[in-house]
């Protein structure tokens, strides 16, 4: 699946958000439970250029998926909402930063190709 592809279809599935439609994109979660910790160390340990999408369940009907990112060994949460002052848009690389917002929630992960860089 392309790029363009896949935001095509993240875009016609917000509001689905549930981890069905996430294996039907993604493919097996990684694991079950984890915390925003390991999640970090997973990614750090996988090196440059390793990503993962962390899905976060809270409840009934609240889920929300982020991606977390090793650029260069900084290992850093891609969140694109704002949910308020606190909590505004943008990467996150403290991971107690990241288990504050997201640690409340039932964490899968999925992975993704490295991204190789020239």
């Amino acid at each position: 699946m392309s790029g363009d592809e896949g935001a095509s279809a993240l875009h016609e599935n917000v509001g689905k958000g549930n981890i069905d439609y996430m294996t039907s994109m993604y493919g097996k979660e990684n694991f079950h439970n984890y915390n925003v910790q390991k999640v970090f160390d997973a990614v750090q340990a996988g090196g440059d250029g390793t990503r993962m999408i962390m899905y976060v369940k809270f409840g009934p009907g609240t889920e929300h998926a982020v991606m977390v990112y090793n650029d260069h060994g900084v290992v850093g949460v891609l969140e694109g909402q704002s949910w308020d002052k606190e909590h505004p848009a943008g990467v996150i690389t403290d991971p107690k930063v990241a288990e504050e917002r997201y640690g409340q929630g039932y964490i899968s992960t999925f992975s993704l190709p490295k991204v190789e860089k020239r």
